[in-house]
């Protein structure tokens, strides 16, 4: 965890090689120096997948996300829940396939719905409104966006830059 941290703040301060370097090592299980089998492989995966995305190496991120969400839904904090979905719907988006990004989205939703994480499922109608704005439909986007910004939902987040949500 101390080295999904560490890559954290190296990935928020655009230093994307060393974060990149960093979530490697801690999704193999170690140090940089040393590897060790006691590191948490899914969280490390979640950000690896991130930085990964924003390299646009968009085979390896989606791979890795493929194999690691299932654990990751079961054992995830809600942000690296959020931003595994977010970057498996933007790499649907970005090969064109608005269909998967769109069931991605949805399954985003039910998770969120499910696990009781409002910010999620409200973070699943804001990726949607980003989707159709991008796609010229400015009335469903807006429509989305009303939807996903409910005060009530972000009440709680006030003052705070969570990871998955640090944009919005």
């Amino acid at each position: 965890m101390s080295l999904c941290l560490e890559g954290a703040i190296d990935f928020a301060q655009g230093r994307l090689g060393n974060a990149i370097s960093i979530f490697r090592a801690a999704l193999a299980g170690g140090s940089l120096t040393q590897p060790s089998p006691a590191a948490g492989g899914t969280v490390a995966a979640a950000f690896l997948a991130e930085a990964l995305y924003e390299r646009n190496a968009l085979d390896e991120a989606e791979n890795l996300l493929k194999a690691y969400l299932p654990l990751l839904k079961e054992a995830a904090a809600p942000d690296q829940l959020i931003s595994s979905y977010v970057v498996l719907a933007r790499i649907a988006m970005a090969r064109g396939d608005q269909e998967r990004a769109a069931v991605l989205h949805t399954e985003m939703e039910a998770v969120g719905h499910s696990k009781g994480l409002a910010r999620m499922v409200a973070t699943g109608r804001l990726e949607r409104a980003r989707q159709t704005l991008l796609q010229g439909r400015l009335d469903l986007a807006q429509d989305l966006l009303q939807s996903g910004s409910d005060e009530r939902t972000w009440a709680e987040f006030a003052g705070l830059v969570t990871h998955a949500n640090d944009v919005e």
